[in-house]
């Protein structure tokens, strides 16, 4: 008989987790720098010179720079200085643009939202607070009238926006924790389906191995089940399932 083709092994869901952030990250500081670099070159030169400008240009390739070097494995709190950083370019592209209405205020919706979805509230919220803060200096840096209406605007909208995404991120985790847990467990017992005890007996096998600590597997069954859904029907078989279900359940210690 052929054997059975081995399937490859899956990618710890949060190595996979980390690769995503970092493959984002990199293609916002690449894109997003090089947008900022073509408008520097196709508009005119801002009042206060390049400098602040290409003070951009060189953190948002150094960050771009520093993701692709650690891109298999990137530290933690990397991703936190992913949001500091984005708001300090934010801040210094919109002061250096002499106009309180730049488009360039835009670009702290990019920290907001990356950073709520990616990380915890708890981490995400001081990022977000700078924000306000940022935008008030960089206003104040062009010069004239404070436009209170329009930093008000932002600090509004960047409060709602993160948020929303943050609650929307928590209500998506939940969605997958529940179809990961149906996807391992029997929808009529509740207990661990094939698929579930075949992937815990691989990595108790591959423990017992590691270890040297003796394994044991228990088969059991049940006598005489036919005659039950013969003589009472479907029904009465399965609720002896439920119940023969929720003895394993109660004699069986949590992993």
């Amino acid at each position: 008989m052929a054997s059975e083709e081995r399937q490859p092994a899956a990618v710890p869901s949060d190595v996979a987790t980390r690769l995503l952030i970092t493959r984002v990250l990199l293609a916002v500081w690449g894109g997003g720098t090089s947008i900022y670099l073509v408008t520097l070159v196709v508009a005119p030169p801002p009042p206060s010179g390049l400098a602040p400008d290409w003070l951009i240009v060189g953190c948002g390739y150094g960050m771009f720079a520093g993701f692709l070097l650690h891109r298999r494995n990137l530290p933690t709190w990397a991703i936190d200085l992913n949001g500091y950083v984005g708001v300090f370019c934010a801040s210094v592209g919109v002061a250096a643009s002499g106009n309180p209405t730049t488009s360039y205020s835009l670009f702290y919706l990019w920290v907001t939202v990356l950073s709520c979805h990616f990380l915890p509230l708890r981490r995400a919220v001081p990022q977000i607070g700078l924000v306000p803060l940022g935008y008030l200096a960089a206003l104040r840096a062009t010069g004239g009238a404070m436009p209170w209406v329009r930093w008000v605007l932002l600090s509004v909208t960047v409060a709602v926006v993160g948020f929303s995404v943050a609650f929307l991120r928590r209500q998506t985790e939940g969605l997958l924790a529940i179809v990961a847990a149906q996807a391992r467990s029997d929808s009529l017992t509740g207990l661990l389906n094939r698929r579930a005890f075949e992937a815990d007996l691989d990595a108790e096998v591959s423990r017992s191995a590691r270890t040297g600590q003796p394994l044991a597997l228990l088969v059991a069954d049940l006598d005489h089940f036919k005659r039950i859904n013969d003589r009472w029907g479907h029904p009465a078989g399965d609720k002896v399932l439920k119940a023969v279900a929720e003895v394993i359940r109660t004699q069986c210690r949590r992993l």
